[in-house]
């Protein structure tokens, strides 16, 4: 999906998504498909305005347990695609960071590549820990059981974990 700056005529360039390869199918699954639009202003020659929706229901694993946990995301997105560096005569410039600096996106060339907005949009919509739910115990370290659906006869053996060599230097 990828847009030339040449191919945004007049007021805005308005494209509708879809699911054509840029998902990332990897970690995380889409249960429905992608809705949702982009509109693309240019300002300028060397300057691209990019705003957009777009909705759809992900599935990604439990950080804990690995079960397929269910998320719909609403995204907004807004980007200002600009040609050229971050910097001045080779030397990179420094300064405080605003809000709009977040946004800003420098491109080699003027060819703008949704599918790569698209993707970075869907990994920030995630939640930073995915849990299937509250008090999820995870999975066993040594043997791997789902402590959710039974009890682990790894932990009465009497090890006590990680830690419980601590727990006899400490009785010295």
């Amino acid at each position: 999906m990828k847009v030339a700056f040449h191919q945004i005529v007049g007021d805005e360039y308005v494209r509708r998504i879809s699911d054509d390869g840029w998902f990332p199918g990897d970690e995380v699954t889409a249960l429905t498909p992608v809705d949702g639009l982009v509109s693309l202003r240019r300002i300028g020659s060397d300057r691209v305005d990019v705003t957009g929706r777009m909705t759809v229901i992900v599935t990604a694993a439990c950080d804990r347990c690995c079960r397929p946990v269910s998320s719909e995301l609403m995204i907004e997105l807004t980007y200002h695609c600009r040609l050229g560096r971050e910097s001045v005569d080779g030397v990179a410039t420094v300064a405080e960071c605003r809000e709009e600096d977040c946004q800003t996106l420098f491109l080699p060339e003027p060819i703008i590549d949704l599918g790569i907005l698209l993707r970075e949009q869907i990994y920030l919509a995630l939640p930073a820990r995915v849990l299937c739910c509250s008090d999820c115990r995870g999975l066993c370290q040594q043997c791997g059981t789902d402590l959710n659906d039974t009890r682990c006869s790894c932990l009465q053996d009497g090890d006590g974990g990680p830690f419980s060599v601590l727990r006899q230097v400490k009785g010295k």
